[in-house]
């Protein structure tokens, strides 16, 4: 390197390193580099120094890694949060520290940059990020409070039962996307035999005086508005 760029140097050197006035395009040197050619700053106080590493990240790469070589823990707090990094190394080689091989980061080659560098994560990469998680979930805050939550439970058997009880669930069944969404806007309607039967099974009003959400729509309400969604479909 140093002889296509017309520098002698000894046989025995192992890194360059070139001092630089400042940070953008016209300092090829102050971007990211692949190779071992290093950039210098010298600056008078940390303070200084800490605006030219934020010139440094905004230019060459927000999100990676920063890393610092210091013994005061107030300088050291103050770049990892006011940097825009996710990954700050401290007293450690940069290169193999990010990867969690001198760190207790997790091992990883690649490296997420988060937001800052147009990333969905900041971590290091590995198999959980490749992991698809489905979760099930009951309702925990009820619209209605004064509704059973309990009832809408599937390890409760209450499949015939809430439809008595709550007709509009049928346009929500597995019946609709068997038979077509038209079957949601003529809802069977339990005899009053079995409404009483249900009221006293399971303790619920006549599905007309029920009342659901906030508002307290009724049954006939959520049954129109079920149906017009269907027929959108």
């Amino acid at each position: 390197i140093a002889e296509a760029a017309g520098i002698k140097i000894p046989e025995d050197t192992r890194v360059l390193v070139a001092r630089l006035a400042g940070v953008g395009k016209q300092y090829p040197l102050s971007m990211e580099k692949l190779s071992p050619v290093l950039a210098l700053y010298v600056e008078d106080g940390w303070q200084k120094g800490c605006d030219r590493c934020m010139e440094l990240l905004n230019f060459g790469g927000r999100g990676h890694t920063l890393g610092i070589h210091c013994n005061e823990r107030d300088i050291i707090l103050q770049f990892g949060l006011k940097k825009p990094a996710f990954r700050i190394i401290v007293n450690s080689p940069t290169a193999i520290g990010a990867v969690g091989y001198t760190t207790d980061l997790d091992p990883s080659m690649t490296l997420g940059c988060g937001s800052y560098g147009g990333n969905i994560t900041s971590d290091n990469i590995g198999p959980v990020h490749l992991m698809n998680i489905k979760r099930v979930a009951w309702e925990t805050k009820p619209l209605a409070k004064s509704r059973d939550t309990g009832a809408w439970r599937p390890s409760v058997s209450i499949e015939s039962r809430s439809r008595e009880a709550f007709p509009y669930q049928k346009a929500l069944s597995s019946e609709v996307s068997r038979k077509g969404a038209a079957h949601a806007a003529t809802p069977t309607v339990a005899s009053s035999n079995s409404v009483e039967t249900s009221r006293r099974d399971v303790s619920t009003p006549e599905p007309t005086a029920q009342k659901f959400g906030t508002s307290g729509m009724s049954a006939e309400q959520v049954d129109k508005i079920v149906t017009e969604f269907s027929k959108g479909r």
